[in-house]
């Protein structure tokens, strides 16, 4: 009795079908983005009477519809180019696009009209402040919450509005904790306390603006700028540990040694001359000395003078000699070779003067 031989399915040498799979893939993936970026422009469309009291926002929610729409407009472009039948799926984004950002035009024009104050003639216009911004520096964090706390956080607007406020002023890795949260009254919370959980680390902030403060630049030359950059610099990060509640104000040996060892050679000993008793210092009198110090660097404008200059008069070349003059008084006479080595330490700026030797010896001071 002969055996059964297994029949093995046959895999087509065509490779059609992997290409097949890889366009659907293609598609799908656009479509997708297509998708969201038409789904990203209805809800920015819709929420818009949530904003229509802020020109500020409704200004942003129109510039983030313009974003959202080029999006859509690339994908599409790409999905027609594998499909040109999806060309008919446009029009109707198109014209939600357009009345959209019409609506958010007319609004922007409306509220501009009646939010401008009656302004006297003793009116100070004050510059508009804009939100500070965050990219997930530690360094930055604690400077970052006050001011948004302060100017938005703290304020009694929805809470929508206090997610679009905080994604504008979030960068990188910060924007992207949150980034995906869609733009609703109860996720501003949710955001918000997303990056405290994240960033506010006190234990971290402590020990990074410690070593900040221990790895600033020493100051090798005496410089007014580069003493203000050194205790600007340390002023911010003992700030920054006293809002993290840290017993800064018991620091001040620590701070003035470590402080003072950064000075250059010569601010340091002007610093110990005025130090100098049996009571010692607080780091605020260093702070304040290094500053007056920096007043008086800046006000006599203290430079570094050649060593040879106003020494002596220029070199007059003879044939054989060099006459040195000083304000045109003859002081000495030298041999030639001993006079051009002399020349040739003197600065450029003072030239020596070739003269006639018959005339320069002509004077009687100089006969023999």
């Amino acid at each position: 009795m002969e055996e059964e031989q297994e029949i093995q399915p046959t895999v087509p040498e065509s490779s059609n079908v992997q290409q097949v799979y890889v366009l659907q893939s293609d598609m799908d993936r656009l479509t997708n983005q297509r998708n969201h970026a038409s789904n990203r422009i209805s809800h920015i469309i819709e929420t818009m009477e949530a904003f229509q009291n802020d020109v500020v926002m409704i200004e942003t929610r129109r510039d983030m519809l313009k974003q959202a729409y080029t999006a859509y407009d690339a994908v599409q472009n790409s999905l027609e180019q594998l499909m040109p039948d999806e060309i008919s799926t446009r029009d109707a984004v198109e014209l939600k696009y357009i009345a959209g950002m019409a609506a958010f035009e007319k609004t922007i024009n409306n509220q501009k009209k009646t939010d401008v104050p009656p302004i006297s003639k003793d009116a100070i216009r004050l510059p508009t402040i804009d939100l500070p911004k965050f990219s997930g520096s530690s360094e930055q964090w604690l400077e970052w919450h006050d001011k948004f706390n302060s100017l938005i956080h703290s304020r009694a607007i929805p809470g929508i509005q206090k997610l679009e406020y905080l994604k504008v002023s979030l960068r990188g890795p910060a924007l992207a904790i949150i980034d995906s949260l869609p733009t609703t009254e109860n996720n501003y919370q949710i955001a918000y306390d997303l990056l405290t959980r994240r960033y506010n680390n006190p234990k971290q902030l402590i020990q990074q603006h410690v070593r900040e403060l221990f790895e600033l630049k020493p100051v090798e030359t005496e410089s007014a700028a580069n003493l203000r950059v050194l205790f600007d610099s340390a002023r911010k990060h003992i700030r920054c540990l006293q809002i993290l509640e840290q017993p800064v104000q018991s620091w001040d040996a620590m701070l003035i040694h470590m402080m003072s060892n950064k000075l250059d050679a010569y601010t340091r000993r002007q610093w110990e001359t005025a130090a100098s008793g049996v009571t010692p210092p607080t780091y605020e009198q260093l702070e304040s000395f290094v500053l007056d110090r920096c007043q008086v660097i800046e006000a006599i404008s203290v430079k570094r003078k050649n060593p040879y200059e106003n020494t002596a008069g220029p070199l007059k070349r003879v044939k054989n000699v060099v006459v040195v003059t000083v304000e045109d008084a003859t002081v000495g006479i030298i041999p030639h070779f001993i006079g051009t080595i002399i020349e040739s330490m003197i600065p450029s700026k003072i030239t020596a003067s070739v003269i006639n030797h018959q005339t320069q010896l002509s004077s009687p001071q100089h006969q023999s």
